[in-house]
């Protein structure tokens, strides 16, 4: 008969703060995606129609620049801040 004296591996609270930050992360990089999908289908709509002559593209991207700027830092600058 032998005795079992293995005691469990008690977790630390560096893996809790590890499993924390990267479920935080992993909801800022989901929200990303929601993000820049909705801004995509709703205020760069008109730009993805197919229909725009070269020089309406041009009009649209200059008229919308600000908002191309928020949406390019939030879907590749965030995002790619969260999974470092």
């Amino acid at each position: 008969m032998s005795i079992n004296t293995r005691q469990p591996v008690p977790t630390t609270s560096s893996d809790d703060r590890t499993r924390r930050i990267g479920g935080a992360a992993a909801v800022v990089a989901a929200l990303t995606f929601v993000f820049g999908i909705v801004m995509f289908a709703t205020g760069l709509s008109d730009y993805t129609t197919g229909d725009l002559s070269p020089a309406e593209s041009v009009d649209f991207l200059v008229a919308h620049q600000g908002s191309l700027l928020v949406w390019y830092l939030g879907i590749f600058i965030v995002f790619g801040i969260a999974l470092v």
